[in-house]
């Protein structure tokens, strides 16, 4: 084995060695989280560059954020040089088809020099279309259109095939029309365009998907739980004909629905590759043992989702109680932000959930005043009414690190009995030294 190739595999765990390493064709690497994930993909890309000599420019790699793909190509160059690594395409879905576009723009109704309209363009040219229409803007609000074209061209369904369902319905279908053609007048696309005018130019242009699939030898996915169906479309269209597809992921920790993600790709990638390798990255690096037991003890339940052990490299963890919500003591007053007090164990945060974690998950529906008044540290919240698990900082990446893993119905009632009857009520179960409420739950 070469010196280089040595340096690449330094430092790795024997599964995140195996997936470096992965043959050619479709690999689906389940990584839960703490487990590496990100330092597996960007060392596939070098280890591909420099042991399987695979042009940089024959290899794209795609993240959901322009920071994330800023740091997976500092990493890669890192590893083999700025020189060795030139040519490496490393963007967001959106960017690499933006750019795709602009490049094959003879073949679509606008032009190389489109514009890309954000949310207030969007809604601007709704208000216009709802004008046009003679429609009742209270009635027929815009961002609610939006929001209804918007998942529809998420599901790759173009205004001459969307049938909405009802009146309402029938007069999205009108908007959208109009909408589109409007877009097209203005030279300009939204971000949902990207996606579904490249699938589509890939699905129904020959010679264009064919160049590109010659083009792009390897394909590497991050995040590929939270693809939504345009998103799956282009990896299955890239990656033909020989699905050299290397995908990193995690159903566990698919927080994107309400953005039309969905994690099923998860399953639907056995389906479609069902010779595809599968490796499991089960050893974490970030949290304690009782943490892992508590999440795994909620994942188990849910039937579809593939079986996962996770180990770890800390130790340490106390216990975790069930309690109900009113149970929990109301932060104490403090006249200093960053104070906190340890009575019964409890380490209180003092400050509100800001709105980057909490309202983003918007499939979660928050009941607790307890949130606005402040947050315990160490505190999980499940519901019974949209199944979720939700936690402060029990992956603690940082102080605001936020989890959701959505179960079945049936295993929110099995674990918790008494929450499965009383709709949008929170079972808390906390972790930590033993407190002196009296738990609702079993231990």
């Amino acid at each position: 084995m070469a010196a280089g190739t040595l340096d690449i595999l330094q430092g790795l765990n024997e599964r995140q060695r195996e997936a470096v390493k992965a043959p050619d064709g479709p690999v689906l690497v389940l990584a839960g989280p703490g487990s590496g994930k990100t330092r597996v993909l960007t060392h596939r890309i070098a280890y591909l560059i420099r042991e399987r000599n695979v042009y940089p420019a024959a290899i794209m790699a795609v993240t959901f954020t322009n920071k994330a793909a800023g740091e997976m190509k500092a990493r890669v160059e890192a590893a083999l040089g700025e020189k060795n690594a030139r040519g490496l395409q490393v963007g967001t879905f959106h960017a690499i088809c933006a750019r795709l576009l602009r490049r094959e723009a003879e073949h679509t109704p606008q032009r190389a020099d489109y514009l890309i309209y954000d949310t207030d363009d969007q809604l601007s040219l709704i208000n216009q279309t709802v004008s046009e229409l003679n429609l009742d803007a209270k009635r027929y609000k815009p961002r609610t259109l939006l929001n209804n074209i918007s998942s529809a061209k998420n599901e790759l369904i173009g205004p001459d095939q969307y049938v909405g369902q009802g009146y309402f319905g029938e007069i999205t279908a009108r908007v959208y029309q109009r909408y589109q053609e409007l877009l097209i007048q203005n030279n300009a696309r939204d971000f949902d365009d990207l996606l579904m005018d490249t699938a589509m130019l890939l699905r129904d242009v020959n010679h264009v998907r064919e160049k590109y699939q010659k083009y792009y030898e390897y394909l590497l996915v991050d995040e590929f739980q939270d693809t939504n169906a345009a998103q799956y479309a282009l990896v299955r269209l890239l990656a033909a004909p020989q699905n050299n597809v290397f995908v990193v992921g995690d159903e566990d920790q698919a927080i994107y629905a309400f953005r039309g993600a969905d994690y099923r790709n998860v399953m639907q990638f056995h389906k479609d590759y069902p010779d595809a390798r599968v490796i499991l990255l089960e050893q974490n690096y970030r949290s304690t043992q009782i943490i892992l037991d508590a999440a795994r003890g909620v994942i188990d339940k849910i039937p579809t989702v593939p079986p996962k052990r996770f180990s770890l490299t800390a130790a340490g963890g106390g216990r975790f109680q069930f309690m109900k919500p009113t149970a929990i003591r109301k932060k104490p007053n403090t006249s200093s932000a960053s104070s906190k007090t340890s009575a019964n164990g409890r380490d209180w945060i003092t400050k509100t959930l800001p709105s980057c974690t909490a309202p983003m998950l918007s499939h979660v529906r928050w009941k607790m005043p307890v949130f606005a008044k402040g947050f315990p540290t160490n505190w999980w919240a499940v519901s019974a009414s949209t199944n979720a698990v939700k936690c402060a900082t029990c992956w603690p990446i940082c102080v605001w690190s936020t989890i959701s893993m959505i179960a079945s119905a049936s295993a929110a009632s099995s674990m918790f009995p008494s929450a499965a009857s009383a709709r949008n009520q929170w079972m808390i179960f906390r972790h930590g030294p033993p407190a002196s409420t009296t738990p609702t739950g079993r231990r």
